[in-house]
């Protein structure tokens, strides 16, 4: 599950896409845009912090400059 919330949000910006044994369908990206709009929130894993719920507006400056230093952080 390492990078969890950055395969999930590029499986929001790009579609469906395999994730571990499984596949992030539609109907996930669906339910994750509703609820992450609802909630105004992301979240993400911090080591000290452990699941952490950051806005949006925070996460997506966080995930560009993320994917910037690492292009494949989203592989998850």
């Amino acid at each position: 599950m390492l990078n969890l919330e950055y395969a999930l949000w590029d499986a929001l910006l790009s579609g469906e896409r395999k994730y571990g044994q499984s596949i992030i369908s539609e109907i996930d990206i669906e339910n994750l845009i509703k609820l992450s709009t609802d909630a105004d929130a992301w979240i993400i894993f911090d080591y000290e912090k452990e699941e952490t719920a950051i806005s949006l507006r925070e996460w997506k400056a966080k995930f560009e400059i993320d994917v910037e230093k690492n292009k494949k952080i989203t592989d998850g």
